[in-house]
């Protein structure tokens, strides 16, 4: 397969999802080229803005909080994964989160979560603590930070058993 055949399906990809130079190496293994290959190809999809890392940063921080619901360590741990340089992936998806509202998404989530388990417990004889200790669990293996969770989960039960006091 000639080069510029080459450019302009990897052209048509990048133009479909951002993409990081990792997704492009992956790409030309896929079509079997080899990765010593690959660095032309990169520079050239850089120069014409094709793929840009820190816009990969910002676009994947924003999605994977949004619609995946991940926390700031499972995004920040998946992006140096994909050989992302350390220091933008910390600085961009520190600002993704702040202005994202990472807060308040963690917020909505665990009190949806609280709710719902809280309603199952009536129906049935597990311990109400060790059910919302799971709940705090879920949260930080997707990547929350754990204290910020607690913090928040006790204090939407404190608002919940405000409201259940207050019928």
């Amino acid at each position: 397969m000639d080069k510029d055949k080459i450019y302009k399906q990897l052209c048509s990809y990048c133009n479909r999802a951002e993409r990081c130079p990792m997704d492009v190496i992956q790409w030309l293994r896929k079509k079997e080229i080899e990765g010593s290959d690959a660095t032309p190809f990169i520079e050239k999809l850089q120069e014409e803005g094709l793929i840009d890392e820190n816009r990969f940063i910002r676009a994947f921080a924003s999605d994977k909080l949004r619609f995946s619901h991940w926390g700031y360590y499972k995004i920040r741990m998946e992006l140096l994964m994909r050989n992302l340089p350390e220091h933008r992936v910390e600085q961009i998806t520190q600002q993704v989160m702040e202005d994202e509202g990472e807060e308040e998404i963690l917020r909505q989530l665990l009190e949806k979560k609280i709710r719902l388990r809280l309603q199952e417990l009536e129906k049935t004889e597990k311990d109400f603590e060790e059910e919302i200790w799971k709940v705090f669990d879920y949260f930080a293996n997707k990547g929350f930070r754990k204290r910020r969770v607690i913090e928040l989960g006790k204090s939407i039960l404190k608002e919940i058993e405000g409201e259940l006091r207050g019928k």
